[in-house]
């Protein structure tokens, strides 16, 4: 295997956020000392857009993860023949997934790059304005808050590695923190980089919206509902984000209000969604599809039914260029957030504001309104998130943290392992991490 030296940002530095080229191998065949890679503001600002770049890898916050997320739950089907998604799309993947390895790798690529930025600016730094440096620090503890996040819903308890790593990557041995420690860690980068991220600004790097927005996601999962509500009205009394007027409007390369964090990408600097999700004959491989569940929940009325039917099946137009593969990914936008109001005002026992919070997406949606209350909250909240974000990567969080894993799994596979709630941690991890072995691993793997 090809050792990865410390300063992964050696790829990064002297390039833009669009500098990271799709199906390419971005090891480094040389390193740039650590403490040369940052000396002034420019270049931390360089080495910022480099660890951004991290987040547009495959098997970071779209392609393969997105796919990955979306069979394992009960909105996507396999229908491609990948064998290992065959095994996520089976609920049964072993610790020797490709899937399960490289999502691992990919997130923790992004975490040692923010490492380094918030390392060497805390140790600081002549050339570095005091501005410069508190704004790139946020920006480091905000991506690295974003990677954990995703990696603790995923696998359980993991590594948490908070500063730059000093010799290859293989040679790393860290155990495995509890899962609360992890939150600890997650919310305290959140809550740091919110005071000194900007109020507005490019949707493609983070903004105290975008902060706040991962912040109420995270209070969510940990059922801390008031927060919830917290961190949402100071998003929405920022006046910034509004829903788009039509749905279909938020699938098209231009910028929209919508958008807490987005990825982008460009005609050299792609991604491969579209190609994924449309059939052979219109340029696609056609590796998911939408599942047949998720096209009968879909109300007959519904304009957020972005599934298109072709002679042999259907497919989601969510993503639409397969030519040059730019469309740009949410990873948080308005309604999200919206939805998660909902559920916490629901949770807390205020049925009228999730109502009221819940038709705001029905009526962009076209549909007629709802009434939240306490028997029937949850299955109209879920299927609303389910209709509304489909094949953007929250499914199979969402039915896991609510209750309803072993109901959908079992419908979906007739049977159900709670143990698989969680993914394996990596054999590749197990293998050469010398803190973290067999017996450290996932129950059932």
């Amino acid at each position: 295997m090809k050792k990865i030296k410390i300063i992964l940002l050696a790829l990064v530095v002297g390039v833009s956020f669009s500098a990271c080229t799709k199906l390419v191998d971005t090891t480094p065949e040389s390193s740039i000392p650590i403490e040369d890679l940052i000396t002034n503001d420019a270049s931390a600002e360089n080495a910022v857009n480099g660890m951004y770049s991290a987040l547009q890898l495959s098997y970071n916050t779209v392609d393969y993860t997105i796919m990955a997320l979306g069979v394992y739950s009960d909105n996507l089907s396999h229908t491609g023949t990948y064998p290992d998604l065959a095994q996520l799309s089976g609920n049964q993947p072993q610790a020797s997934n490709f899937y399960v390895d490289r999502i691992w790798r990919d997130h923790y690529d992004a975490i040692y790059r923010a490492n380094v930025i918030i390392s060497q600016l805390e140790s600081g730094i002549d050339g570095v304005t005091e501005e410069g440096k508190s704004l790139f620090i946020a920006h480091g503890k905000f991506v690295r808050a974003l990677m954990y996040f995703k990696l603790v819903n995923l696998y359980g308890g993991i590594p948490l590695i908070l500063e730059p790593v000093n010799a290859s990557l293989d040679d790393i041995n860290k155990e495995r923190a509890n899962t609360s420690e992890v939150y600890t860690q997650i919310k305290s980068d959140l809550s740091d980089a919110i005071i000194d991220l900007p109020e507005d600004g490019s949707v493609y790097k983070g903004t105290k919206g975008a902060a706040r927005g991962v912040l109420a996601k995270v209070h969510l999962y940990l059922g801390e509902y008031n927060d919830v509500v917290d961190q949402a009205d100071q998003v929405f009394e920022s006046g910034i984000y509004a829903l788009e007027a039509n749905f279909e409007d938020l699938w098209t390369p231009n910028e929209s209000a919508e958008a807490l964090f987005r990825i982008d990408f460009t005609t050299t600097d792609n991604n491969a969604l579209a190609f994924f999700f449309f059939p052979s004959n219109l340029g696609g491989r056609y590796e998911v599809g939408p599942s047949g569940d998720l096209r009968a929940s879909i109300e007959d009325d519904d304009t957020r039914n972005m599934i298109q039917d072709w002679e042999s099946g259907a497919f989601i137009n969510k993503y639409n260029d397969v030519a040059t593969g730019i469309d740009k990914i949410y990873v948080l936008r308005f309604a999200d957030l919206i939805l998660m109001y909902a559920e916490a005002k629901a949770n807390l026992g205020d049925y009228s504001l999730a109502s009221e919070a819940v038709n705001m997406i029905r009526s962009r949606a076209g549909l007629g309104d709802v009434t939240v209350d306490s028997g029937n909250w949850k299955d109209i909240i879920m299927q609303e998130r389910r209709v509304e974000l489909f094949a953007e990567g929250d499914r199979w969080m969402d039915i896991k943290r609510s209750g309803l894993a072993e109901e959908v799994l079992t419908a979906k596979n007739g049977s159900y392992n709670a143990d698989k709630d969680l993914w394996p941690i990596p054999q590749t991890e197990i293998d050469r991490n010398s803190l973290i072995n067999s017996e450290d691993q996932n129950p059932s793997y």
